[in-house]
Order: C-alpha cells, then sequence, then structure tokens
C-alpha cells in the first residue's frame, strides 16, 4: 500500500491527497468498522417498561445523501484520473482526459448548489 501511494504521490501529487482525504473521511463516517460513527447515528428512547436503541442506516435527509452522492462521484473521477496516469496514451486517443476535466467542473457546479445551503 505504502508504495503505490508513495508513487501515485511523485506522479499527480494533488489527486493523490484528494483520494487520501476521500479516504479518511469515508474512515470518519463509518466506512470501516468505526464505534464513533456508529454512535452518531444512535438514538436511544425510553419507556417506563424498556430502553430502545435505533442505529439510522439510510437517511431521508438532504445532506446526507448529497455528501454521499458527491464522495461517491470524487471517488470514481479520483479512480479515472488514477488509471489516466497509467494509460495516458489511451486517455488522450479517447479523448477522456478533456472529458475528466470538464465532468469535474459540471459535478462542482452542480454540487455547489447544495454547498450554500
Amino acid at each position: 500500500m505504502r508504495n503505490v501511494r508513495s508513487t501515485h504521490e511523485s506522479l499527480d501529487l494533488v489527486s493523490a491527497k484528494q483520494l487520501h482525504e476521500l479516504y479518511e473521511t469515508m474512515i470518519d463516517y463509518g466506512a470501516h468498522p468505526n464505534q464513533m460513527s456508529l454512535f452518531a447515528a444512535m438514538s436511544e428512547s425510553e419507556t417506563e417498561q424498556e430502553t430502545t436503541f435505533k442505529v439510522g442506516i439510510l437517511f431521508p435527509e438532504l445532506v446526507p445523501i448529497v455528501t454521499t452522492l458527491r464522495m461517491a462521484v470524487a471517488v470514481a473521477v479520483g479512480s479515472l484520473k488514477v488509471f489516466q496516469r497509467v494509460f495516458p496514451e489511451r486517455f488522450r486517443i479517447m479523448s477522456l482526459d478533456t472529458e475528466i476535466e470538464a465532468l469535474v467542473g459540471e459535478l462542482n457546479s452542480a454540487f455547489k448548489v447544495y454547498v450554500q445551503q
């Protein structure tokens, strides 16, 4: 893992840092077994007869859904950028290099609406 990451950083420091930040953020929000993310999504209710703990898995709330979608798209674009470093001539032949940059611009403007809320 260290060799892959250091090679990626030597070839494209910006996207390597972005992907690592996404990785760390996903861990913080529960991508790996993470008791803090589990507790953050847990609620407790009590009656005289019982105590109930509920764990939220899917939240039909705008912010968590948009954040999750944004992170999934960022990982997909980051993966494309990694493969672009491995197969640069193929990306140029298929014009994927320019399409990726256009896609990033469009995604930034699409998600910007939600950031302002």
